[in-house]
C-alpha cells in the first residue's frame, strides 16, 4: 500500500500523515483553550514531547512560538 500511495500521491504516506497532523494542530492551536498536550492527543500523538519535536521540525518553531505568533498578528 505504501509503494502505490507513493506512485500516485508523491509523497510517503508517513510524510502525508504528518503533514495533515501538523497542519490540523495548527488550527486547533488558533484556540487558546487548548493545551499543547491536548492538542498532542488530538492529533493522535500520546507523547507530548515527541508533538513538540514534530512541529517544531515541521513548522520551525514550537507550538507556543507558533501560537504567540498568532496572536501577534
Amino acid at each position: 500500500m505504501s509503494k502505490f500511495f507513493k506512485k500516485h500521491a508523491g509523497i510517503l504516506f508517513s510524510e502525508y500523515l504528518t503533514q495533515v497532523r501538523m497542519q490540523r494542530a495548527a488550527q486547533f492551536l488558533d484556540d487558546i483553550q487548548y493545551k499543547t498536550y491536548e492538542i498532542s492527543e488530538m492529533v493522535g500523538n500520546s507523547n507530548a514531547f515527541n508533538f513538540t519535536r514534530a512541529f517544531k521540525n515541521y513548522y520551525g518553531m514550537n507550538p507556543r512560538d507558533y501560537r504567540n505568533k498568532k496572536e501577534l498578528k
